[in-house]
Formats: structure tokens, sequence, C-alpha cells
């Protein structure tokens, strides 16, 4: 069985449009503790700092036209969890996202577009501190699945979603000099989503 397939008495939560497998139009709610959040930039030009969040929320909205689906996700920003806390402290502090101030962060799409297979590019505004900037996600489709009974019976979606962005462009530019010109924290910042959502 794929896992895309349900049993013959559930009612189907993918489809067909135009060659493409798609989840079925509706809500579906991000399930948090089975999706991750992730992020990563340099340190000190030598190796990659790690970390996640672990409280957020959001829907994605699957319209019957695909390309009018949207996507809102908020992520509180007093979340974050690295394996250093110092960086923890660092990153919620006042040189960074202040955490006390700006209670969270935002995206929301704005379009989406079918590249091919199970891959779309999708558009939004991403919304740190107090500035909002266009980034553009690479989104893959992995596929939809129906539980049994036994564990729950909901109908699931997945998705994975990268994106990376210029910390800078939203005001994050502290930073400390290092002999040979390298910098303690790096610019470019990538994230990383892996989501399942559940049909409402």
């Amino acid at each position: 069985m794929s896992e895309t397939a349900t049993s013959q008495d559930a009612a189907p939560i993918v489809r067909e449009v135009d060659g493409r497998t798609l989840p079925v139009p509706g809500v579906w709610t991000i399930d948090a503790g089975h999706s991750i959040l992730a992020f990563e930039c340099g340190h000190m030009a030598l190796t990659r700092l790690r970390g996640w969040f672990t409280s957020f929320s959001g829907d994605f909205h699957i319209a019957e036209i695909p390309e009018e689906s949207s996507v809102e996700v908020t992520i509180d920003a007093d979340s974050i969890q690295m394996p250093n806390p110092a960086a923890v402290a660092g990153l919620t502090g006042e040189n960074f996202l202040e955490v006390e101030k700006f209670k969270t962060l935002r995206f929301v799409t704005t379009r989406a577009r079918h590249i091919d297979g199970a891959l779309w590019q999708v558009t939004g505004d991403l919304t740190i501190k107090d500035t909002t900037r266009e980034v553009v996600l690479d989104a893959n489709f992995g596929g939809a699945v129906t539980l049994p009974p036994q564990v729950g019976g909901a109908s699931k979606l997945g998705f994975e979603a990268t994106t990376n962005f210029d910390r800078r462009d939203f005001g994050l530019d502290w930073n400390v000099p290092l002999a040979g010109g390298r910098l303690l924290v790096g610019n470019r910042v990538d994230l990383r989503l892996d989501v399942e959502a559940v049909l409402t």
C-alpha cells in the first residue's frame, strides 16, 4: 500500500489535478508535535550553529485551484532550543530577536507555483521583530495518509520546505569581527521545515 493510499471505507484525502497528486481542499492544521522547524548559520566561518523552535502553529489552506492555496505559520520567538544554553540566551536577547519585546515570528504566503512533480515554490512574507521581507521556499509534498482507528484515525499530510535569507535584511546585524576577516556569526540563515498537518 502506498503512503497516499487510504482504506476502502475512508474518504479520499488526495486528488489528481493535471497529473499532480495533491491533498484534498480544506484546512490542514500543523501538528507541531510531529513537525520540526529548524535553522542554522555559520559560526566563526568554521562550523555551523543549529537550533530549532519548539512552539509554533499554523494552517495549510488547500484550495480547489492548487495555486490559490496558502499557508500561515506563527512561531513563538522564545521557544528556541540549541545544544548550547549561552547561544540560546544570545539569540533571544537584545542583540538578536529581543523576545521580551517581539513575541512571535510569522510567515504568510503570497503565492504558490508548481515546479515539477511534488516540488512547489512558495513565496511569502516573513516577519522577524518589526521587519517583513519576502522569502521563497522550495517545498516538497510528501503525500497524505489516513491513520487507522487504533492510532487516532486522523488524516495527515506532509511537507518539507527549505529557504535561506540574510539576517541583516531583518535588522539582525550584530556581529564580532575576528582575525582573518572572519565573523563570529554567519549572516546567512538556512531554514528547514518538516511539517505534518491534520485535516480539520
